[in-house]
């Protein structure tokens, strides 16, 4: 029996892009990885235009293609764990709709994977965006590095494969507000990254608006912004400090007792602030994690499973 390999792809108004995405992975897969089963399950996260149709007419000539609609749009990552759910397979892959991924490198991240690896991330060659958007990019990734204390990879697409057991851990992981980089990085497992050449869109405009990536900003560092809040208390920490030696003031310079006493105050209330918003946003942090109850998504229907 050949082994399968499961393809998630959400997509939101992405009605010119599925068709011809559609016939690059069937290109690939029937020439370059024939040895595989493989089955696509397109998310439909909300769209209001033609993109459930045009999944219906690819599910019509081939079987392999199946539809995962969602009852409204509930983000990006909401769909992508919905895929998650109702894939199977020995592999499983995530790429976009939009042909910014190539499905021509799939067969590299598969080739990759079979040197021993669980998880093999696609890394953005060259992003085809402004100079401002890629640096503050490349600081966001830093950040969350640092914030979360995982190994996260910068600069990474959705783009990436994976094996049976880091789908079982994935799917655990609970609560409505995700971000996949970090879960990939906080579930472990021998992981590698290669780079990909990813394409500018063919058609329509990005889905990412600056709310969205605000929000995107948001879930991932109340998250995984675990070390946040140790972070705050350090800081508390060296203001009481700096508090402590503005009593020596007056013995080594020309500064006034009473001056430095207000200078000691003004430093010790300032710590005990910045420690109570570190208590605070540990607090935050900690609720998050026991998410809200809410559904993370509700499929609407599906076709094909």
């Amino acid at each position: 029996m050949r082994e399968q390999l499961a393809i998630i792809i959400p997509v939101f108004n992405e009605q010119e892009n599925i068709r011809p995405l559609a016939e690059r992975i069937s290109l690939v897969m029937l020439n370059e990885l024939p040895m595989l089963d493989w089955q696509v399950f397109f998310v439909d996260d909300g769209s209001s235009d033609h993109s459930i149709a045009r999944i219906e007419e690819l599910h019509r000539s081939n079987p392999n293609f199946k539809l995962v609609a969602l009852s409204r749009n509930f983000g990006h990552h909401q769909a992508i764990s919905a895929g998650l759910q109702q894939a199977n397979g020995e592999y499983f892959l995530l790429m976009d709709g939009d042909q910014q991924d190539p499905p021509e490198e799939i067969p590299k991240l598969f080739h990759e994977l079979q040197k021993g690896f669980d998880i093999v991330h696609g890394i953005r060659a060259k992003r085809h965006v402004s100079s401002i958007r890629s640096a503050l990019g490349s600081l966001f990734w830093w950040i969350i590095r640092k914030a979360s204390g995982l190994p996260i990879p910068g600069n990474q697409s959705i783009l990436r494969i994976f094996r049976k057991p880091v789908w079982e851990a994935v799917r655990q992981w609970r609560g409505e507000h995700k971000f996949y980089a970090g879960i990939f990085a906080y579930v472990g497992f021998t992981q590698t990254a290669v780079e990909i050449n990813r394409d500018p869109r063919a058609y329509g405009e990005t889905k990412y608006t600056a709310g969205k990536l605000f929000r995107l900003t948001h879930t991932a560092f109340t998250a995984f912004g675990d070390r946040i809040p140790s972070y705050i208390f350090r800081l508390g920490g060296f203001t009481l400090l700096l508090s402590l030696l503005s009593l020596l003031l007056p013995f080594i310079t020309s500064l006034q007792f009473a001056t430095a006493m207000l200078l000691f105050w003004s430093g010790l209330m300032t710590s005990f602030l910045i420690w109570a918003i570190a208590l605070l946003a540990r607090y935050r942090f900690h609720q998050k994690l026991q998410g809200s109850g809410r559904p993370e998504f509700i499929i609407g229907r599906t076709l094909g499973l």
